[in-house]
Parts: C-alpha cells; structure tokens; sequence
C-alpha cells in the first residue's frame, strides 16, 4: 500500500457522512473550497430556528484560520462574535457552543471514527497530494495543516487571551484537534523529506505517537506503521508476519526500537499499563492506549545520557525465556515514598507537591545540595525532571540562568507549596502569562544564547571566532524562525538585519551568519527597553514561570518522589519501597527494578521486572571517569 500512495496522483481521504450519525443528506452546501474570507454561509438551513453549525462550518472554521491574522478575527473567538448576525449576545455564546460541539464530533470517535484508526495514517502521511473528504464536502489537506501552523503560532502568542478566555471544554477540543492535525502533518513533511537524516522517523516514534490509535488485529498497532519508518543502514527492516503470536510481534517491536536507537528509551513508555499479562515486564503492550503527558516525556528522554552506552545486540542480549541480559549497576534502594500526582488540577497538585517537600524536608539524604543551589531550585528542577517544555519553544534541559527562574517560581505560582496560592502574590500569574512582544523576544534571546556566548565560539576557520548560538544548531528549522523575529526591531543598516536577510534568501550559509555582530545588535536593542543597568533574562524570568507550571506538570503526573540513600528522585508511580534504582547499558536514564525472588538456572546474574524509568539529578549526564568507578554487574530482565 505504502507504494501504492506513493505513486497515486491523488488520494481522498474520506471521514464520513454526516456528524450525527444520521443518514447523510443528499442536498449539501457548496464546497469550502469555495469560501470567501469572512463570508459566512447563507445556505437555508441557517434560516431555520433549529439550525446548529455541521459539517460546513467545521471546515469554514479550518479555512477561516488558515487565511486570517488573528484568532482575534476568526468568528469563533469571543472578540468578534459581534460579526455574527445571529442578533444576540445568547445566540453568539449558542452558536460557538454549538461550533465546538461539531468539531469534537469531527475529529473524534464514534461521530468520525477515521481518527482512531491505524491503518489510515499512512494515507495522509504518504500520497503527495491529499484530499479530506466529509459528506459532499471536500478541501485538500493542506487547508488543515496552514489552520493548524496558524493556530498554533497565535496561541502561544498575541492571541493567547483570546483561548485563554473559552470553556475549559471548548479549549480542551480545540487543543486536541490541532495537535492531531499537527502529528499527522509533521509525519507527512517527514515522508516528503525521508531522505533526510534530521527527519527521519523510526519506529519508537511512531509506535508511541500513535498508540491511541485502534486495530482490529493487534498486531497491526506495529505493521500498520513499518512501511513509514527509517531503518538504519545494516540493519534488515522488520516485516509483516501473522504467523507470529501478539506477544511476539509486540516483543520483536521492542526490540527493534532498542536496536534502531541504541538506547533503552523503550523502557521510558508506559510500561505498566498493559491489557495482557503474557509480556515481560520490559515489552509494552502496543495494543494499550497511551496518554498525550507520556508522549510528551518521551520526546524528552533523548535530552539525557546517563551511561553513555550504546543498545547493541551485543550488549543487550534476548535469552530463550524472553528475557533480557544486560549489565547494571545499583544507585539506590527505596526508603520512602511520596504520593502519587494522580491529576493536573493545581490545587490537588500543589497538595502533592506540599507533601513531597515535607517528605524532602524529613529525609536527610535530601538535604545535601550542589554549591550555590537553593532548595526551591534543587526541588524544582527534580520535579520538572530537569526539562522544560515551552509552550512555544519546544523542549530542553534546565540551564543554569533558569536557577533564579525556580526562585521566582516558587514565590509566584499557584503551584508553588511555599505559600498560600491565594495570597495576592498568585495572583500576578494572570499578569505573568501575559507576554508582550519584548518580554517573548528576551525569552527567545535566552534560548538562542542560554549562557556566557564568550563560552560557545567556533573556529571560522580563518582564525577567527564567532558567538555561535549554542542554543540553535543548523538544522533545527523551528528555531531558525525565532532569528527572523528579531528583524523588526533592526534598522534597515544594521549588520545583523542584512545577514539575516541575506540568509532567508539563501545568499549566505547558516555559518556564514555574523552572530557575534546579531549578539550585541539584539541585546543593545533589549536592553534599551529595558534599561542599560539590567542584567541577561532578569525581565524574561518572571514569564518563564508558565513554561516551569506546565514543565512540571509534565514530569509529575502519574509520578511519585522517592527517597533512598543520598538521593531524592522522582520515579514511576508503581515504585514500592524496597524497590531498586538501577544505571543500565545503554540507558539514557536509571530505572526503578523490583528483585525476583526466583532466578533461572542459567541467569548470569540476578532477575528483576523493570517498573520505569527514573529522573536523579546526579545520574542524568553521563561522567566517563565516575562510570567506570562504578560496580558494574549482569542482571537479567524478565
């Protein structure tokens, strides 16, 4: 099938008849394609008093934010439901109630069951043009993926009050559907571009984004997605086999995933959700849904490089019982526990957090720090697990100018368990999310340049040096974006302006980029705003604290803090006390393991079930010198 897409002309995606569930209609309003911008339709449903927005103002709704410049002018936002003629403020809040009732049903299941389906993926990730199909309905799917970019941009920035100010409901739906959007079409530029190496994709990947999705046939949750992956030069791609059992093909996935990336980044998926109890412990069951927080960890873990290791077949062998032997060594064993953070709502999660700071507090082990560290820094970089996640600026480690950041968090946030959150300090987090645009443009400094520059030159290789951005690399495309955001506030002679410019029209290279000259052109320009007197990221820091709130929602939902020995960490939510935290081969992370009490004849050394993966923040950045200290020994993984 996969070259089937490949070479058809065109390929239309068909979703369905009509939103609810009843037999279609034979007469349908024109196609969107049709739209004109800000027209709304005028066929004689509309007329009717019963008329509630279908299937037609679902796709003007996705044409609508493709071709405007604001959410703010999109008639499904509060600021112009004015330009509704429905006559009453009742009626605007009835209709976006209603719009938003019909894009749930277009996007999910039973209304739209296409988006929980695997076998469809690849027919809108590969074919080369695509068109969405609903009813008489129709546009290309590009019409999605420009409404997706758009919202996405807007959202995270000048219209971010504009979400903010909907229905937890109506956000909820309107965040899903766009991020559907935007993973279907980010699997599309990678098969457009799959000779790449910057995008390929290889199985894990795809395996923990679509696990949600659904097949009759579990084994299908991993053949569906083989045709779509990158296997690396030497190794044979895994190929459809229904002789094989579920338990096997799910177990060959896993192993695949560990040999492609050479790391164990497998075993940092929800291992313990599973619908069957044949796996061993270190398989996940595929067949299982997952969760949009996981996903999120996951496309973190590749942040970190505990042993330094590479996954190899040599290294990480199968043995004949389906287990796995590989060398380990031990960290700590698990004295205490805090409780599980079981929801993201913030006043249940500052209870949670209140706890496992009382529980830091009581642990001695916990009270030894690096020098010059806080304890609101060292709890908040543990609880976050050492990454933030920025709403517009993608994922990366915690720096060391973030320091100051985790103090104002820990004054400022409703999650913060160092105050009461209804004090009058709290309250500044409503002024605190709203960003202006210089405040956005000191953040993305921060991230471009995150430490001293002086400490990042390059060799230019005519003796000079250069202030490389170390928080940008040459292929990262989304941050080179951010550069030309900088542009309005140049003047037309500046240096850095013309280079930049120079470089959107491809006349320079990446490297040929006078960053040193962009470094203090950017900053002279900030620091005017500002002031001369103010130091890098002070103004920015107060801003940051969203990206810390939603950081450590990410890292501790569904994790528990545990305590043992010199170590305070934060773990899987099934870890008991007794458990172990192990370092092994290839691991980009420590792992909780739990001892077997039976071992097998031929086990080279201990057994143990793998509970998950683990964040210590002494462990995550491999030390050649220290590793080789360590006691290393061979463990078995069943």
């Amino acid at each position: 099938m996969n070259l089937i897409y490949k070479r058809c002309r065109e390929c239309i995606v068909y979703l369905g008849d009509n939103l609810d569930g009843s037999a279609p209609s034979l007469t349908e309003p024109p196609p969107v394609l049709r739209f004109e911008p800000y027209e709304r339709p005028s066929h004689d449903y509309q007329k009717k008093d019963n008329y509630k927005p279908g299937v037609y103002e679902v796709f003007s709704f996705f044409h609508e934010l493709g071709i405007m410049d604001c959410l703010n002018d999109q008639s499904a936002f509060e600021s112009s439901l004015q330009t509704l003629k429905s006559g009453s403020e009742h009626d605007q809040v009835q209709f976006r109630s209603h719009l938003f009732e019909a894009l749930r049903r277009f996007m999910h299941a039973p209304f739209t069951p296409w988006w929980t389906r695997i076998w469809v993926v690849q027919e809108v990730t590969v074919p080369r043009y695509v068109v969405v199909a609903y009813g008489t309905i129709s546009t290309p799917w590009r019409t999605f993926a420009v409404a997706a970019k758009s919202y996405h941009y807007h959202s995270n920035r000048c219209c971010k009050g504009a979400i903010q100010r909907l229905p937890p409901d109506q956000q909820k739906v309107i965040n899903d559907s766009f991020n559907k959007i935007s993973s279907i079409d980010r699997l599309r530029y990678s098969q457009r571009n799959h000779n790449a190496d910057a995008n390929s994709i290889g199985l894990l990947d795809l395996l923990t984004q679509f696990r949600d999705r659904k097949a009759s046939d579990p084994r299908d949750k991993v053949y569906a997605l083989l045709s779509m992956t990158h296997t690396p030069e030497g190794r044979a791609p895994l190929t459809p086999d229904y002789s094989l059992s579920e338990k096997k093909v799910f177990l060959h996935a896993t192993l695949e995933s560990i040999y492609t990336t050479k790391s164990l980044s497998v075993f940092s998926t929800e291992l313990g959700r599973k619908f069957r109890s044949d796996l061993p412990s270190w398989v996940p069951d595929w067949g299982a849904p997952g969760g949009h927080t996981y996903t999120a960890r996951a496309a973190a873990i590749g942040l970190y490089n505990a042993s330094l290791d590479k996954a190899t077949p040599t290294t990480v062998v199968l043995a004949k019982d389906s287990a796995l032997r590989l060398k380990a060594t031990r960290l700590m064993t698990v004295d205490a526990l805090g409780e599980v953070m079981l929801g993201d709502d913030v006043a249940f999660s500052r209870t949670t957090l209140i706890q496992w700071l009382s529980l830091w507090h009581v642990a001695s082990s916990a009270g030894g720090r690096s020098p010059g560290e806080t304890l609101p820094e060292r709890f908040g970089i543990t609880i976050c697990a050492g990454i933030i996640h920025s709403t517009d600026a993608g994922v990366r480690r915690v720096q060391s100018y973030d320091i100051r950041t985790f103090e104002s968090w820990a004054k400022y946030s409703r999650l913060s368990p160092y105050h009461g959150w209804d004090t009058e300090e709290a309250s500044d987090n409503d002024e605190i999310q709203n960003q202006e645009r210089y405040v956005r443009l000191w953040k993305q400094f921060m991230w471009l340049w995150p430490q001293d520059p002086v400490s990042y030159t390059r060799d230019t290789g005519d003796g000079n040096t250069t202030y490389y951005p170390s928080g940008l690399n040459s292929r990262d495309l989304e941050r080179k974006k951010w550069v030309y955001q900088f542009l309005p506030i140049f003047t037309a002679n500046d240096v850095a302006c013309n280079a930049l410019l120079d470089y959107r029209h491809r006349r320079i290279s990446f490297e040929d980029v006078p960053w040193k000259n962009m470094y203090f052109e950017v900053r002279a320009r900030l620091e005017h705003v500002y002031g001369p007197d103010i130091d890098v990221g002070v103004e920015a820091r107060k801003h940051l604290i969203s990206d810390i709130d939603n950081s450590i929602s990410v890292g501790t939902l569904s994790r528990r803090l545990i305590i043992g020995g010199d170590y305070a960490a934060l773990g899987p939510a099934g870890t008991c006390v007794g458990d172990e935290v192990f370092l092994l081969s290839g691991g980009k992370t420590p792992f909780v393991l739990r001892r077997h009490e039976d071992q097998g004849e031929t086990d080279p050394g201990p057994r143990y079930e793998i509970i998950g993966d683990c964040y210590v923040q002494e462990w995550m950045d491999g030390d050649a010198e220290r590793l080789a200290s360590c006691d290393w020994m061979d463990i078995t993984l069943s």
